[in-house]
């Protein structure tokens, strides 16, 4: 219509179009602007004029979006659609708004249509690189990132999205390319600095990028988070934990961020402030899943001896992660050494069901099965992770130390069965297991009379038996002649146990290792210029053999923590003697045997032990209480029958059997069934759980005679029964495990006690139960008994093991000159 015309005249055919384009431009106008209103009352006007318009259709449907309006939106999208099917604008509109409904299939398929028909569509492949990345499918999302910015999208998600895809597919290099290359014509983009954080694999680098993120933009947690953890990863604990604590300045209830500042704490020792900072209930994160944190907070607490603390993080890592099946191990792990058994039998059962080819998780629960007793269980256990795993040097050693409980073999089967152990896991060649030290020649002085280093190697310098028969030789030897080195299979503990400082306080140096491989670990031993190496654990849990294949010392010997040889060629020496390992029995291990003349245990009684009071058979009317406070694993089949024979053979005898799994009411019901079986009344049965250390001492007070497993004798519990008055007879055996309560008897000159046949065992038991005044006697007596005898003198001990130290030091030294 022309400006001088008096009054509106009908348009004629010509003038509509013009008419319509300068609406059209009016409108973008008003939308530009953000006055919807206007916008809706031309875009109203328009489809007045020309009903048939998809562009209008579209408009309306942009508008009443705007508006908020999504149901009419897309009905005004669908109408266009109608229109025109082939609008690639109208589909990409309907996928944005199918996005924004939280319909990514629908969306992703019209933005497929719009693509297939306008390809050089820029808002499109945004759009549609937006839906990929969003369904994690990152080929596509970079590919359609790229393409847009390529099509001059300007859109600021998209270096993002293609950067963080790349990073994403583990794509780094191109990543870190096109991350700088963005930066270089934005470089205040805090999100992009944020992400070059994420990709650079210089923890330095990542820090100071994370920390420019932070300072153009300082109200964002994802820098504060991402440069915490380059922190936590330089080990930069301090710097790191004020990382995430601004982080959580800025959002209280971020996982993220909560997450690594208890990681942090943990890193720092501080694992109870970790603890309290998990268990504040925060949003979820799949990316935040703290259930290692919790199982390493358990870790931390078991090691300080807070156990069931402990057992309460393992229950938040199960319960966090229920379908991982290394969290219910530990938890199983956690309930069983807590007594709880049967808890951790069904932890064990569920969590082999998610992984029944673990070989470790079947060998802790064969562990378990042990301790409860069911050795031949546990045998068929492990047999099976060594199928599933035949590399498995951990299974292979629990499978060693589970047949030590069991009867049959001889001496030349169980030497091939240890030596099939180093054969398997420590024979060379092995290019990972040097067999010499570098260069062949052991740099050591040789001189044969210098003073000697000696190292000594296990988990078990704490209180363990271990500890307690390696402590009188550290407090009495002759730090002139030898300076002992402490190589502790720990990491090191904040507050070690009393014994381990009292064992510290011995020692020249002190070492824990447990955080180093045993290349790492030989190489310090190596650097220490050990002389003699000792092994104090064998085929026990946490054991280093393996270490003692890369020969870090000239001489590396066993002692004390495994009743049996090793297997080891790469070990020399085991160090016996006595009635358990006399020279007759040499040819029994795969080292050379060194035989000590009162062997190799040396007791040290505890203080907490109370007096000694008379037998309680005098107080109740004659009847005999027998006891074992040995472990369940050895009860075996022998030992049951033999125990049943000598209660039948001493009437309304008693046997009270005390051990930790014993608390828990399905193990009690499986041991009385079991002496049910041999035909002992389960009336007759006093079967304790776990008391501490002091109060199982005073149970001693409670019997009369303790009765010695087979073929797995008693070792420090029949040093503890001893010492508190108790007597025992004991059966020796072909193998060291059988033989140790009759070497303690031997050397405290009461030989009588020690017999050669189950007849002869039931025969002297029923005769010490029918003479009270001898029963009396030794019990009046034993404890001065074992003060005079050589079990209990520390400094002839001491003497005599330096002196076969020295001699094999000789020895070396004279065929190293050969």
């Amino acid at each position: 219509m022309h400006p001088s015309d008096s009054s509106p005249t009908r348009a004629d055919d010509a003038s509509v179009p013009d008419n319509t384009a300068r609406l059209r431009d009016v409108m973008r106008h008003h939308m530009r602007g953000g006055r919807l209103v206007e916008a809706r009352r031309i875009c109203a006007v328009l489809t007045a004029l020309d009903p048939q318009s998809a562009e209008a259709a579209l408009t309306d449907g942009l508008l009443r979006q705007l508006h908020g309006d999504p149901q009419r939106a897309e009905r005004g999208f669908a109408r266009a659609l109608t229109l025109r099917p082939d609008y690639a604008e109208a589909w990409a509109n309907r996928s944005a708004l199918r996005l924004m409904k939280g319909l990514p299939t629908k969306a992703l398929a019209d933005s497929a249509i719009a693509l297939a028909l306008a390809p050089a569509l820029p808002p499109a492949h945004a759009l549609r690189a937006r839906l990929l990345y969003g369904q994690n499918e990152q080929e596509g999302a970079v590919a359609a990132a790229g393409r847009a910015l390529l099509l001059g999208q300007n859109r600021p998600e998209l270096p993002v999205l293609l950067v963080d895809g790349l990073r994403r597919l583990e794509r780094m290099a191109e990543a870190e390319t096109a991350c700088r290359a963005f930066l270089k014509s934005a470089p205040d983009r805090a999100d992009l600095w944020s992400l070059l954080g994420l990709i650079l694999t210089d923890d330095h680098e990542a820090a100071a990028a994370s920390g420019r993120a932070v300072l153009l933009d300082p109200a964002k947690v994802t820098p504060l988070v991402n440069r915490g953890n380059a922190l936590l990863r330089l080990n930069q604990i301090p710097q790191a934990t004020s990382a995430f604590r601004a982080a959580l300045s800025v959002d209280p209830g971020h996982p993220e961020a909560a997450f690594g500042l208890a990681s942090a704490l943990l890193d720092g020792g501080h694992w109870r402030a970790a603890a309290v900072m998990l268990a504040t209930e925060r949003r979820r994160s799949d990316a935040a899943n703290p259930s290692t944190l919790w199982r390493r907070i358990g870790e931390a607490a078991e090691a300080a001896g807070e156990r069931m603390t402990g057992l309460r993080a393992f229950r938040q890592a199960a319960q966090r992660s229920p379908t991982d099946a290394r969290h219910r191990d530990r938890l199983a792990r956690a309930e069983t050494a807590a007594g709880r058994h049967s808890r951790g039998e069904t932890l064990f059962h569920t969590a082999l069901a998610l992984a029944p080819a673990d070989s470790s998780l079947l060998t802790n629960s064969a562990i378990a099965m042990v301790d409860e007793g069911r050795v031949d269980e546990a045998v068929r256990r492990l047999r099976r992770a060594l199928i599933v795993n035949p590399a498995s040097y951990k299974a292979h050693s629990s499978l060693l130390f589970a047949r030590q409980y069991q009867p049959g073999g001889s001496p030349a089967e169980r030497r091939a069965e240890h030596r099939a152990w180093h054969d398997r896991h420590a024979a060379a060649p092995n290019p990972a297991i040097p067999s010499d030290p570098p260069g062949g020649v052991f740099p050591n002085d040789p001189a044969p009379e210098r003073r000697l280093r000696i190292g000594l190697v296990s988990a078990d310098l704490r209180r363990h038996p271990v500890g307690y028969f390696v402590a009188p030789f550290l407090a009495t030897h002759d730090r002139e002649q030898i300076a002992v080195i402490g190589y502790a299979n720990q990491t090191a503990p904040h507050t070690p146990d009393p014994l381990t400082r009292e064992l510290m306080g011995h020692a020249a140096g002190w070492r824990w290792i447990g955080d180093l491989d045993d290349a790492a670990a030989a190489a310090a031993i190596r650097a220490d210029a050990i002389d003699i190496l000792v092994d104090l654990s064998g085929h026990t849990a946490d054991h280093r053999l393996p270490l003692f294949a890369h020969r870090p010392a000239p001489i590396q010997a066993t002692w004390i923590g495994y009743p049996h040889s090793t297997g080891m060629s790469a070990i020399d020496l085991i160090i016996g003697g006595g009635l358990e390992m006399p020279e007759t029995a040499a040819d029994w291990f795969e080292e050379r045997l060194v035989a000590l003349p009162q062997g190799r245990f040396c007791y040290r009684p505890p203080d907490e032990a109370p007096p000694v009071g008379p037998p309680p058979a005098l107080s109740n009317g004659g009847t005999i209480t027998f006891g074992s406070f040995n472990s369940l694993a050895k009860l075996s089949v022998d030992t049951v029958a033999l125990w049943a024979r000598v209660m039948a053979a001493v009437p309304n005898s008693r046997l009270v059997l005390k051990a930790r799994p014993l608390g828990d009411p399905v193990v009690r019901d499986r041991i009385s069934r079991r002496f049910a079986a041999a035909g002992v009344d389960p009336q007759r049965l006093d079967l304790r759980g776990w008391s501490s250390h002091a109060a199982l001492l005073a149970e001693y007070g409670e019997i009369d005679i303790a009765l010695d497993p087979l073929p797995f004798s008693g070792g420090l519990t029949s040093c503890e029964a001893l010492w508190m008055g108790v007597p025992m007879v004991a059966w020796p055996n072909d193998r060291p495990a059988g033989r140790q309560s009759a070497h303690f008897l031997s050397l405290l000159g009461l030989s009588d006690l020690v017999v050669d046949s189950a007849d002869a065992c039931v025969e002297a038991i029923a005769k010490l139960c029918g003479d009270l005044e001898r029963l009396t006697a030794l019990r009046a007596g034993l404890r001065a008994r074992m003060r005079h005898s050589p079990l209990l003198d520390g400094p002839s001990f001491s003497r005599a093991l330096e002196t076969a130290l020295r001699e094999e030091w000789r020895r070396w030294r004279r065929t190293a000159s050969t």
